[in-house]
């Protein structure tokens, strides 16, 4: 297999940091500060990612207030400028993805997940109504291989949707330096109104923009990375969770408890939905999501609501290194409980 190479993106600007609405909630805080007073703890998060749902829910559903934390959130367009924001200490945790956590600890950098958020891996590859497959119906690998000679997007060369895609096109025999050209096409939105004008053939995609896509009709989903024939690896990979350094984590035990303790609700809150409680979550935070209809979201929370989960497995951990490392990234794993805290670990 060849080795990709990589190109690690400059960090986004921090586009505005806003307080969170907090929700009300009955039970006696996990965590507190002078007076009984919630703990102030700033953090990063996505606007309108799937990355980012925990902490939507956590937030929109009381579960911080409830635990004793007043989150202040900073709002990113990127992995590693939610990791500049928390190395700088403009961010007290940081909610990252699986590589931007080990690239980063890897250079020595202090990085700790204290609590995992959306371990499955999720996303899916979605081509353009108008492109032919020849063997669209075969799956993976086949239909991976008709994307030869395309044009596919993703977010940013160095980005978790480019390490995904550069993997798969390996993994189905083709040179993701030569067989394709991979576009660094920006946000979701940019990438769907380049797939519109022909500027793409496909592009990965993440939820809610996956369903919004295809129930336009304007695209479909050729691969999961969740579901369905993949490889082997993908059943493990995990996406990210909410991190912090070390330093804070010795200095804020009471902060560091109360905010595992509320994504961890979350995380569980979300796996455990019907569809009539998806429905009712979609309604909760869609000011989290501008622009999807509600229905979209429902049915958006419905297709990745069982990759929500507390811990942050081991198994996952190896799974994303050994991507890394294939890829050129990395040239030894990063070990698990280098960038797993004891809070975040599988038992």
């Amino acid at each position: 297999m060849r080795r990709t190479r990589l190109f690690v993106g400059a960090a986004a600007a921090l586009l505005a940091l806003v307080a969170a609405c907090g929700g009300g909630g009955s039970p006696a805080p996990a965590a507190s500060g002078a007076g009984g007073s919630p703990v102030p703890v700033t953090m990063t998060s996505f606007n309108g990612s799937f990355a980012s749902l925990s902490v939507y829910v956590a937030n929109r559903k009381g579960f911080f207030a409830q635990h004793g934390i007043a989150p202040n959130f900073v709002t990113v367009t990127s992995g590693s400028a939610a990791m500049q924001a928390m190395l700088s200490g403009s961010a007290d945790m940081a909610n990252v993805a699986i590589f931007e956590a080990l690239t980063a600890a890897a250079k020595g950098e202090d990085v700790k997940y204290i609590v995992g958020a959306a371990t499955g891996s999720f996303g899916e590859l979605v081509v353009g109504k108008n492109v032919p497959l020849a063997h669209e119906q075969a799956g993976y690998p086949a239909v991976i291989q008709d994307l030869k000679g395309k044009k596919i997007g993703v977010s940013s060369k160095g980005s978790a949707t480019y390490y995904g895609l550069a993997y798969v096109l390996q993994q189905a025999g083709l040179n993701p330096d030569t067989d394709v050209t991979i576009v660094p096409a920006g946000a979701l939105s940019a990438q769907v109104a380049a797939l519109d004008s022909g500027q793409l053939d496909a592009f990965m995609s993440q939820e809610p923009v996956t369903t919004q896509v295809t129930t336009s009709g304007d695209g479909r989903v050729v691969f999961y990375q969740y579901q369905g024939n993949r490889p082997p690896l993908l059943d493990n990979l995990i996406t990210n969770g909410i991190s912090t350094t070390d330093k804070y984590l010795a200095a804020n035990p009471a902060a560091v408890k109360g905010v595992h303790d509320a994504v961890a609700q979350a995380d569980e809150f979300i796996a455990g939905l019907d569809q009539a409680g998806a429905t009712d979550l979609a309604d909760v935070v869609s000011p989290d999501f501008p622009g999807i209809d509600k229905p979209v979201l429902a049915q958006a929370i419905e297709h990745y609501q069982k990759l929500y989960s507390a811990t942050m497995t081991k198994a996952g951990v190896d799974a994303a290194n050994q991507l890394l490392i294939e890829n050129g990234v990395l040239k030894t794993p990063v070990a698990y409980g280098d960038v797993v805290s004891a809070e975040a670990q599988s038992q």
